[in-house]
């Protein structure tokens, strides 16, 4: 523009700048025009090319290591690019885009073969069975909020294992409670010692479960239950007091296996009612949790299509061949 015939006035209107700004311009094309052609800005250098080998071998690392950022990438691969020209190459070359992780909990052929034939032995079991099965559980409530971590993945893959962050149980906990529900209604929740054992949790049952659940369902008849294989629900005196209650038939649920238990699904749906760093007492985070379960009361549906959901989940575990499901 200096170099063309626009007067200095045409030149400062274009642009917006001073005339004295003109001047320092002018004076510097004419002493040292190589220096006044240089772009010195930072990061003006120009746009990096990768060659075919470099994007294999970031396509390479990403399939071997699906969590490493773009960063540790560049750092691995000692590639001279930006981490953002990888994340570009991740997108447009890999067909991989960043998700949050599952996090599940990892499973073993053993694992599988269990759940596989729990799946195939209830997967015929009617809506209408499902929905009289108590599902019990127990739960931590913390004030402690972890960051959540990112996969570089295809779609549709959030559940494959190599895409799987194993499940951490690191964090600052303050109540445990118990509770149990059915495909009906949510029934009873206590808070409980985070030392609870096979005696603490024979009273449960004696003094919590067993009234609460004569209450909803009178004599019903047998009632399947479902509850995890922790130490305490497989002692040898609590199978003693589930063989002394006939009228339950407990299932016999394989370990690491979450999602065949609803009531991991209510936990979930009251944590998100409420936020628990509000509750700065022991009292308060007990009002809370009460508070977010009997608001689910006013919710039948939600329970009975949580119930309804069984046959499903089990026939996705049996398509996953005992692997773990989207739920």
């Amino acid at each position: 523009m200096l170099e063309s015939d626009l007067h200095e006035d045409e030149i400062i209107e274009y642009i917006g700048c001073s005339r004295s700004t003109i001047f320092k311009w002018q004076k510097k094309s004419r002493e040292n025009p190589e220096e006044f052609l240089f772009d010195g800005r930072e990061n003006n250098d120009p746009r990096t090319i990768l060659t075919n080998d470099e994007i294999g071998n970031i396509r390479l690392m990403n399939e071997e290591f699906p969590f490493m950022p773009a960063t540790k990438i560049r750092q691995e691969l000692m590639l001279n690019c930006s981490a953002q020209t990888i994340r570009s190459v991740l997108h447009r070359e890999c067909n991989v885009q960043c998700f949050k992780p599952a996090v599940k909990n990892k499973l073993i052929r053993l694992h599988k073969e269990r759940r596989l034939e729990f799946a195939q032995r209830y997967l015929n079991l009617p809506e209408e069975e499902w929905r009289k099965t108590i599902f019990l559980d127990e739960k931590v409530f913390s004030t402690h909020k972890d960051g959540r971590a990112l996969v570089w993945r295809p779609k549709n893959t959030r559940y494959e294992e190599n895409y799987i962050l194993p499940r951490s149980w690191n964090g600052r906990h303050t109540k445990c409670f118990f509770g149990w529900i059915s495909g009906y209604t949510p029934g009873a929740i206590c808070p409980v010692s985070r030392k609870l054992n096979s005696v603490g949790y024979l009273e449960l049952l004696d003094e919590v479960f067993l009234p609460s659940v004569r209450a909803v369902f009178g004599d019903e008849g047998v009632i399947n239950v479902i509850e995890d294989n922790s130490a305490i629900h497989t002692a040898h005196i609590v199978q003693e007091w589930w063989r002394n209650h006939p009228q339950f038939n407990r299932l016999d649920l394989p370990p690491r296996s979450p999602e065949i238990n609803i009531m991991e699904n209510v936990w979930s749906e009251m944590v998100r009612q409420w936020t628990p760093g509000m509750a700065r007492t022991e009292a308060e985070l007990i009002d809370r949790v009460n508070s977010a379960w009997e608001s689910l009361r006013n919710k039948q549906s939600y329970f009975e299509k949580l119930a309804n959901s069984m046959p499903r989940r089990l026939q996705k575990i049996i398509d996953s061949e005992g692997a773990s499901i989207n739920y």
